[in-house]
């Protein structure tokens, strides 16, 4: 990995942010902490924001140290000490930085007047249940939701943001999911040292990566050849209709409890990898590979899953490359005189249109996404209808 010699422009004063005026757990609503963890996420995307740099310094300060040598979740389960208390003390760190080459006081006041809004409950949907609210189950306390993990709002500010903040789910981020994983779990992902030690027993001491890797497993089920549709045996879903609903029925409840009980960090590792899992069979289909199509429900239920993680992003660029497919999937579905001629890709292409209205707010930001969008809805529209498609 690559890591530039100096921190982005504005890290000095978003990390200043983080460690004296953001929202928390224990001070702050849910939501606000939700909006806290996309707006990151999408400064960290987009290189305003840079982790890496957050990370190392935190591990100077020592703000996430256990004694111990383990990480900062396992000696909360156990009963340990974590290093600092977290950021109401301190200055920010910034006195000391040494980058004052632009003038802090008009940076402030910009900076202040964007953050402020997050902090202030200026959400970024319009209205209480918009696409950027959090996951809101249904008879679940936010102690059950957590049951598996101390209290995080009465752990350290900077320990629920490294809980919580997600990363791309990139070659070039492998060094930084590994440093985080040690220094919340004292081990890499799949390291012994997680399960180890004075908290070995507990859900916090569990290695969450066992966990999401279930998860995916379970997930993935829905597009398994069992809960797929067999192209060749006239578009039937593989298996006995009620029997089919009522597992695939128990699998949505299962999934949806286990997956909200992860951080943010693993919901997105969950969906990045089931929802890369779903673009490739359709291209597999699309180029004549295979002959099973995922149900087009279970597609809109991943995506739900995503939106619940607040992995916006990523649902639109599945959205770009599903419709990118699906002109080579309704070819193939002709050539073998398929019953889901027409109607599969429609409906498809459907559930994608409601998905991209849902965040249509953050789709128009990219001029060239809306573009890529409405050309290959023509496509779509064109191969389905047989006549010249709409300018």
């Amino acid at each position: 990995m690559v890591v530039s010699p100096n921190p982005p422009y504005f890290q000095h004063h978003l990390f200043r942010y983080l460690d004296l005026n953001a929202p928390t757990l224990d001070g702050s609503s849910r939501r606000e902490f939700s909006n806290l963890v996309l707006l990151f996420h999408e400064l960290t995307s987009h290189d305003v924001f840079s982790h890496d740099s957050y990370l190392c310094q935190l591990i100077s300060r020592g703000d996430l140290t256990a004694a111990g040598g383990v990480g900062v979740l396992t000696a909360a389960a156990a009963g340990g000490g974590v290093g600092s208390a977290g950021g109401h003390e301190r200055s920010g760190g910034g006195d000391t930085d040494a980058d004052g080459s632009f003038e802090d006081s008009k940076i402030n006041e910009d900076l202040s007047n964007l953050l402020n809004q997050i902090k202030e409950g200026n959400q970024l949907g319009d209205h209480p249940g918009g696409p950027f609210s959090p996951p809101t189950p249904g008879g679940t306390s936010k102690s059950d939701a957590s049951s598996s993990l101390p209290d995080l709002s009465k752990l350290p500010r900077h320990v629920q943001y490294v809980y919580h903040f997600p990363l791309a789910a990139a070659d070039a981020c492998t060094h930084e999911v590994n440093q985080r994983h040690v220094l919340l779990y004292g081990a890499a992902p799949g390291g012994s040292g997680a399960s180890s030690g004075a908290g070995a027993g507990t859900g916090a001491s569990a290695d969450p990566a066992r966990e999401v890797k279930k998860l995916c497993k379970d997930i993935m089920k829905l597009f398994g050849k069992k809960m797929s549709i067999d192209v060749s045996d006239g578009g039937k879903v593989n298996r006995k209709t009620t029997s089919f609903r009522h597992g695939a029925d128990a699998l949505f409840d299962g999934v949806v409890h286990r997956f909200q009980r992860l951080s943010y960090f693993d919901q997105h590792a969950v969906t990045h990898q089931c929802g890369q899992a779903v673009v490739d069979m359709l291209t597999a289909f699309a180029a004549g590979n295979d002959k099973y199509l995922p149900v087009a429900e279970h597609i809109s239920f991943l995506m739900d899953l995503a939106g619940l993680a607040l992995n916006i992003q990523e649902v639109i660029d599945w959205s770009l490359l599903i419709l990118k497919e699906l002109p080579g999937v309704e070819t193939q579905l002709q050539e073998r005189s398929s019953c889901l001629t027409r109607n599969y890709t429609t409906t498809l292409a459907l559930y994608i249109v409601g998905v991209l209205s849902r965040y249509h707010s953050v789709v128009i930001l990219n001029s060239v996404d809306v573009t890529l969008i409405f050309d290959q809805l023509a496509k779509v529209w064109k191969i389905n209808d047989g006549r010249p498609a709409l300018s």
